[in-house]
């Protein structure tokens, strides 16, 4: 028959709850770093960087109007299209190598300030669903 004292019991348990913390911070985004590390070291993705770079604004705006539609949320969807719209406004006025115009610092500042409005404004507005006709 075995004994056990508080010690390692103590002990037992800190390694349990230090265990599931480390599971609970790497598991999720350990794996995607992991991944990504990996992709970036094998120069697998190198000639299709280009097409996810041009494809990921949509494909972030889909999957909010999927989730603001699950979840009955409009706010979600709203900022991140004003985020995507920003993003392809600045993509769009970008220097294409060759030095800063002054459209394109118009068009940055513009975004600089207006982007946090837009989102500070979607915080302030009450949630009235995704698709709702109410007043």
């Amino acid at each position: 028959m075995i004994v056990s004292n508080g010690k390692a019991s103590a002990f037992s348990s800190v390694a349990v709850h230090l265990g599931r913390l480390l599971l609970f911070v790497f598991f999720p985004g350990g794996l995607f770093l992991l991944a990504a590390s990996l992709f970036i070291e094998s120069e697998i993705l190198l000639h299709w960087l280009p097409v996810i770079a041009m494809l990921a604004p949509y494909l972030v705006l889909g999957a909010a109007l999927v989730l603001g539609w699950r979840f009955n949320r409009a706010r979600i969807l709203f900022s991140v299209l004003v985020l995507v719209l920003a993003d392809r406004i600045f993509f769009h006025f970008a220097p294409d190598g060759g030095v800063a115009s002054g459209v394109y610092k118009t068009v940055y500042n513009a975004i600089c300030v207006l982007v946090p409005l837009n989102l500070l404004l979607f915080y302030l507005v009450p949630e009235k669903g995704f698709l709702s006709i109410q007043s």
